[in-house]
């Protein structure tokens, strides 16, 4: 079925794209919105290559479960536990508790090749926040190794026992991993992007070249073929890793393309090759291609830490030297990591339990660590008490409203205010609703009002409108029919207060946003699909529907604009900047903010205009002409993060925030 592999060098060149474009997109290079699909890439080869090793070796009767495995761990472990050792150490000087902490559930989730799970319950890919974790991109070591765990044994059983079946059956494997993956992007993405039932496909369209694909050479006749084939290849791959972005429903049907570009080019090799293959045989690009896997690991640790040590967004010059730096430790760790442990003591044919043993050692060794991180809460003795008082937020104690509430999907439903007072206002609002709650609270409580909150984090106060994408359009668009049922139930509330962050539904971007980042879409009942440029028409429709909704129940609509967004976690960035001496103003600049948040303004001053509603200038509170605070009158956070206030920052607004509603 399958000739004896030889060495390729072509495909060392495609792994050399594959790299380049994660590299690209992660370094935040314009133009480079796609190059996620690099890791798809990454699976075809690994498909193609482990199951053209698998075929030979079944064919020849030498095929050892045992011996895989050897190699999986000589290929492997050595260069991960490098990156493993090296990114704790740094972490433990530069991450908080709370983040070691969460680093150490991640690396234990990566030795373990499950971190696909944990970050499939954790974090989206593509959201910001995903860009503080470390170890974020481990998550295809462990989709491959997740399948290399029934593959090979599937695969050779079929050859010994049903060889006539196992094109048949690979086929079939293919299509309904295939069809599973079209399927749940749709309903659950971020499963279907980290999952290996649903990656698995790329995986087997590998194999199905191995197993169908011409080998060894030219042939005759076929070189416009070979031609063809490397040209469409490299159009399909250049097309999804320049055209697709963040917003790209992926995987998906569009994972088709660059999974059919690395087919093309590997098929195109195959039959002889052409001025691609020639192109991705060059030395460069053979070069960069073997130390991939050692840049793939490097590659996003550095960036993320970096990030922690820039505090604000890194400049071109500050990204382009760590890539720099991290290609240079790249070449280290193949040369001096990678290789020596591939090819010690190695003999054709012979097995090496050592080999075994030491990467079973090396998995437990990386569990008591991951243990000491994690049971060790972070280990925040790293820290002076001082900063141990900036890193943590106030717990819940009982003194706010819905502080028993522990299910962000759940409806908030409480009573704020004068606990005496007639139920006179109801405050609605996402996460930056709850986050003043503290302040509201105490507000009313000096105006002896009494009132309800409403509200989901995630869910603008705004009648039939949601994010995109899931869970929100299940929680949000029955929340406003909540609104509208709680409001009929209590006759005598007058005022509606709409509390928010704006913003990030009028403008999809977040302030200092990453350009790599996921944006916020919207979507409502007229949407004929989501978009960034999409956004402020229907923030502009939620907004009149919303307005109409309530004039026309006779209620009085005050709409707070947000709180100014930061940049960056303010107490974190407050710690590090201390401890890497930096002089740095945190402080966001009002003119910079102003700019940020115009058109989103721009959608509400008409309405103020008209008398339709109250604009409440929330931002006064926090920001003088020139500069935002960022901590409260005693120099502690005054947000929790880079967006939500602070429960003390909340609090210390009450008596500002009094005198703005007092009618």
């Amino acid at each position: 079925m399958i000739a004896k592999s030889n060495y390729r060098p072509d495909i060392d060149g495609l792994r050399a794209i594959a790299v380049g474009l994660v590299v690209l997109t992660h370094a935040g290079v314009p133009g480079f919105g796609g190059g996620f699909v690099g890791v798809d890439i990454f699976f075809v080869i690994s498909g193609y290559l482990i199951t053209s090793i698998l075929l030979r070796e079944a064919h020849e009767g030498s095929y050892s479960l045992a011996r895989f495995y050897e190699r999986r761990i000589r290929r492997i472990f050595p260069a991960l536990v490098a990156v493993l050792v090296a990114t704790t150490a740094a972490g433990l000087y530069i991450l908080t508790p709370d983040q070691l902490a969460a680093y150490g559930k991640s690396m234990l989730a990566t030795i373990l090749f499950v971190s696909n799970f944990y970050l499939g319950m954790t974090a989206n890919y593509f959201d910001p926040d995903a860009e503080t974790l470390p170890l974020l991109h481990t998550w295809s070591l462990a989709v491959e190794e997740q399948f290399y765990i029934f593959f090979p044994i599937i695969l050779v059983a079929l050859v010994r026992w049903y060889p006539r079946g196992v094109r048949a059956a690979v086929w079939i494997m293919a299509g309904l991993s295939f069809a599973a993956c079209v399927a749940l992007t749709e309903l659950r993405p971020t499963m279907a992007f980290y999952l290996a039932p649903t990656r698995a496909w790329e995986l087997l369209a590998g194999a199905l070249l191995a197993i169908h694909a011409p080998r060894g050479g030219a042939v005759a006749g076929r070189e416009w073929l070979a031609q063809a084939l490397g040209l469409v290849g490299l159009a399909l791959i250049l097309a999804a890793g320049l055209g697709f972005t963040t917003q790209t429903p992926f995987p998906g049907w569009a994972a088709a393309l660059p999974v059919l570009g690395s087919a093309a080019l590997i098929m195109a090799g195959g039959l002889g090759g052409g001025i691609v293959t020639r192109l991705l045989s060059s030395a460069p690009m053979r070069g960069l291609g073997l130390i991939s896997y050692s840049l793939y690991l490097w590659h996003w640790p550095v960036i993320v830490l970096l990030r922690f040590w820039t505090i604000d967004p890194p400049t071109p010059l500050q990204m382009g030297l760590a890539m720099l730096a991290t290609l240079g430790l790249s070449i280290l760790s193949w040369k001096y990591v990678e290789q020596p442990f591939r090819h010690a003591g190695r003999k054709p044919g012979r097995l090496r339990y050592p080999v075994l043993w030491a990467g079973a050692g090396s998995i437990l060794a990386v569990c008591a660590l991951s243990a000491v991180l994690v049971q060790g809460k972070g280990l925040p003795g790293r820290f002076s008490p001082q900063e141990r008082l900036l890193l943590v937020e106030e717990p819940k104690d009982g003194s706010v409203p819905c502080d028993e509430q522990t299910d962000w999907r759940e409806i908030a439903n409480c009573r704020i205010g004068a606990p005496d007072a007639p139920e006179s206002f109801l405050l609605w609002g996402d996460s930056h609703g709850r986050s003043l709650l503290p302040g509201f609270d105490a507000a009313m409580k000096l105006l002896d009002r009494g009132g309800l909150y409403v509200g989901i984090p995630g869910c603008a106060p705004l009648l039939e409108m949601s994010r995109a994408n899931e869970p929100f359009p299940s929680l949000c668009f029955p929340l406003g029919n909540h609104v509208l049922s709680v409001l009929d139930e209590h006759p005598d509330i007058r005022t509606v207060y709409l509390v928010s962050r704006w913003s990030i539904y009028a403008q999809g971007k977040r302030f200092k946003h990453s350009p790599t980042a996921r944006q916020t879409l919207i979507v409502d009942a007229e949407s004929s699909g989501a978009s960034l440029a999409e956004n402020p028409r229907v923030f502009a429709r939620a907004l009149d529907r919303t307005i109409a909704e309530l004039r026309r129940r006779g209620l009085k609509v005050v709409v707070l604009n947000q709180v100014p967004d930061i940049g960056y976690h303010v107490s974190i960035a407050t710690v590090m900047a201390g401890r890497l001496q930096r002089d740095i103003d945190l402080r966001t600049s009002r003119a910079e903010y102003d700019d940020f948040y115009r058109s989103t303004a721009a959608i509400l001053a008409p309405h103020a205009k008209r008398d339709e509603i109250t604009l409440v200038p929330l931002e006064d509170l926090l920001c003088d002409q020139t500069m935002c605070r960022i901590t409260t009158q005693e120099g502690l956070p005054a947000y929790w993060d880079d967006n939500h206030l602070s429960r003390r920052g909340a609090r210390e607004l009450a008596p500002g925030l009094a005198d703005l509603l007092r009618d």
